[in-house]
């Protein structure tokens, strides 16, 4: 279990390879399965203007929107890791610039980038679209989430009716193009290699140093 966490698991994914993909993309389908929930919650919450300002309908809808932008970090964070450690395995090549445009910047800046480099090495070539309603909707929602994250008042926590738009539009950006996410069957098994094959020709390896001691005792 030691080569699942921290810095071994991380040691061994960026000299040899990572999880498989099924694993990989199990993780984006978890991610995306809060979001929907995340939807359903705000959905079912609230039937008229009155009823929105109860607390499960606030509640739903900060969970909404802290969901959406815990979602976006997750996703940049892995998509740095694993092309990071495609990098030093030689089978990824980023330019600096690109590097920097998954670590500077505003979060839907950065999520974008990360949505284009990985599925134009891992997934399905589409680049991130920055344009239209949503994306627009997604640009005023980090604002919004900044202020309930770091909220001066009572009424820096509460979502106003208007603003319901904002944060369903943010999950409606990420639902529409978390897709590029999704990874491609023979890229990743040409750049992504594989941790099992690597642990187990280490244990292999540590086997037989191991025998060869005792035959040298």
């Amino acid at each position: 279990m030691a080569y699942f966490f921290g810095a071994e698991h991380q040691r061994i994914v960026k000299e040899s390879g990572s999880k498989t993909l099924e694993y990989i993309n199990k993780m984006f389908e978890l991610m995306k399965d809060d979001l929907l929930r995340g939807y359903d919650l705000c959905r079912e919450s609230f039937d008229s203007q009155k009823t929105f300002r109860e607390p499960h309908s606030q509640f739903a809808f900060r969970t909404l929107l802290r969901l959406a932008f815990s979602d976006i970090e997750g996703y940049i964070n892995i998509a740095r890791f694993q092309l990071d450690a495609a990098m030093v395995r030689g089978t990824v090549k980023l330019t600096e610039d690109e590097l920097s445009s998954l670590a500077v910047g505003e979060l839907e800046e950065r999520l974008a980038s990360a949505m284009t480099l990985w599925a134009r090495e891992l997934g399905n070539g589409t680049a991130a679209k920055k344009e239209g309603g949503a994306w627009i909707r997604l640009r005023a929602a980090r604002e919004l989430r900044n202020r309930i994250t770091h909220p001066k008042s009572v009424d820096s926590l509460e979502i106003a009716l208007k603003q319901t738009d904002t944060v369903l539009g943010a999950n409606d950006y990420l639902m529409d193009n978390i897709d590029a996410f999704l990874l491609d069957e023979e890229k990743w098994a040409i750049k992504g290699g594989s941790i099992y094959d690597a642990i187990e020709q280490e244990q292999q390896d540590v086997e037989g140093e191991d025998a060869r001691n005792l035959d040298s005792e």
